[in-house]
């Protein structure tokens, strides 16, 4: 639902502790007219609504329509769980044909089944153990980070060392 931009306004100079007055000396317009913004007579212009949200270190959008609704933390808890719960049933099965599949080979010397074993599910068990590891860790944590390049790096960093551990599980 989109709020009123008035609203918006209002929200977001109450939260930087302004008032109407400093608000129209930064826009370089009167009260009133800061005023009738709140009060929904008039609507600011682009030039203002952008001036507006650099006033209030905020982007064009959450003058516009408000602030972002923040996800909810049910559909987290229920991705987290879901994926917990779907990593341990891969873990059980593997673990369950492991030594049926070493028989075969033994046996009978086909390795199709180990060798799927070892390198199709092994390797989906171990991605989805570090997805489930990073959600339920996102939900205690609940911290987002800056979207700085240091930031970027350390993640492609982390995944790089992930890839590498799990091809080289695949090799041992």
């Amino acid at each position: 639902m989109m709020r009123d931009i008035g609203k918006n306004i209002r929200d977001l100079r109450q939260q930087k502790h302004l008032t109407q007055e400093e608000l129209a000396e930064q826009l370089f317009v009167t009260r009133q007219t800061v005023s009738n913004y709140e009060n929904g007579r008039t609507r600011p212009d682009v030039d203002q609504i952008l001036r507006l949200a650099e006033i209030f270190d905020t982007d064009a959008n959450a003058v516009l329509y408000g602030p972002p609704v923040p996800e909810g933390r049910k559909n987290a808890l229920i991705q987290a769980a879901a994926g917990c719960g779907l990593t341990a049933v891969i873990y059980l099965l593997y673990r369950f044909f492991l030594p049926t599949a070493q028989d075969i080979q033994s046996f009978h010397y086909d390795p199709r089944w180990t060798a799927a074993l070892m390198y199709v599910v092994r390797p989906v068990f171990l991605l989805l153990l570090g997805w489930s590891l990073v959600q339920v860790l996102s939900l205690a944590a609940a911290v987002k980070l800056p979207e700085k390049p240091w930031v970027r790096c350390l993640r492609r960093g982390l995944l790089a060392i992930v890839l590498c551990g799990i091809l080289s599980s695949l090799f041992v």
